[in-house]
């Protein structure tokens, strides 16, 4: 992807300088000799399901095939996934890069091994609102004030929009956002990409997007997929085994869209009409990355924003946060 020089040079102060490091040298760590993997996988997720899980869930029955059992388990916010993992009730996690280095800097053992998916979140607004500048003194609805999606929308109003400054609105449901908007109790909206499709349908041509996560900021790494650290070195063929499973189930729906949509309407219980749009869109947007989508590139410049916001230490190395290894491995196999 081409960087956006203008967006990076408003965070250029506090770029860390030094060579690109490489995350693997100084990540979970392998031990020496064949090691039996884990037959069961303890994995962690937030309550919000979505299309955007599906390859995961194809990962998941690659695995049980093969003789792993999953115990997925829900939960409410993205700190109780960190310290699921940070305590030992979770092997793995998904949650936004944030919450977990945040604990990663306060010395909790976690590493991410990959991304989840290329962010699908937008602004999106009433189309009186011709650029982000016009939301100056607009009512903007968010899902929260903290957390790497409001850092990120604060971080591009200051340097992207003259400094504009919404009337910020907390709603924390993505639907009750879009029924806001919808209703006109909201100018503009923080939502994901397919929500903003859905109401499309009952209001055609009365809303655009103003900001896409995925475009504004291309190399840094929103959500991704965590290991608890001793896990990941008692279990380094689990780790891999996984994620070879979730590079195969990206290389597939990306092959073949039509799987995609059968298992978004099995799995969602969506309608065809409906699925074929939000799993079109997705894959239009290249969210599901086939080689993983995590580099040191992506790392550093995360690591770097989130060190210039004062959110983590500037002490934060990469290889505190990160392990490329198992995944740069998997890569290297023939006929992945």
């Amino acid at each position: 992807m081409k960087r956006r020089g203008h967006l990076l040079s408003v965070w250029a102060p506090v770029l860390m300088a030094g060579a690109l490091l490489s995350c693997g040298n100084g990540g979970a760590g392998r031990s020496p000799g064949p090691a039996q993997p884990a037959r069961t996988l303890r994995f962690h997720d937030l309550i919000n399901v979505d299309v955007r899980d599906v390859p995961l869930m194809l990962a998941f029955d690659e695995l049980t095939a093969r003789g792993y059992r999953i115990e997925r388990t829900h939960l409410a916010s993205g700190a109780l996934i960190a310290d699921a993992l940070a305590r030992g009730s979770a092997d793995l996690g998904v949650v936004n890069t944030q919450t977990i280095w945040v604990a990663a800097s306060k010395g909790a053992q976690i590493r991410t091994v990959s991304a989840f998916t290329a962010p699908t979140t937008v602004v999106a607004a009433r189309r009186e609102i011709a650029n982000c500048r016009g939301l100056q003194g607009r009512r903007l609805g968010v899902p929260a004030t903290k957390g790497m999606s409001p850092s990120l929308l604060s971080a591009y109003l200051q340097g992207e929009c003259g400094g504009a400054k919404p009337e910020i609105l907390v709603i924390t449901e993505s639907a009750g956002r879009a029924a806001a908007l919808l209703a006109g109790e909201v100018d503009a909206v923080l939502m994901p990409r397919e929500e903003l499709q859905r109401i499309e349908g009952d209001a055609p041509r009365k809303f655009h997007v103003l900001l896409s996560y995925s475009t504004a900021f291309p190399h840094i790494l929103i959500d991704g997929l965590h290991v608890r650290r001793q896990w990941a070195q008692d279990n380094p063929g689990a780790v891999e085994d996984f994620l070879r499973a979730l590079v195969r189930a990206h290389r597939r729906v990306a092959a073949d869209p039509e799987l995609l949509i059968a298992e978004s309407m099995k799995r969602l219980s969506l309608a065809h009409a409906e699925a074929k749009q939000i799993v079109e869109g997705h894959l239009a947007g290249k969210i599901w990355d086939r080689d993983g989508g995590l580099t040191a590139r992506k790392v550093e410049d995360t690591l770097a924003l989130l060190t210039g916001l004062g959110l983590v230490p500037a002490s934060l190395r990469p290889e505190d946060v990160a392990d490329l290894a198992p995944l740069q491995s998997i890569l290297k196999e023939p006929g992945l």
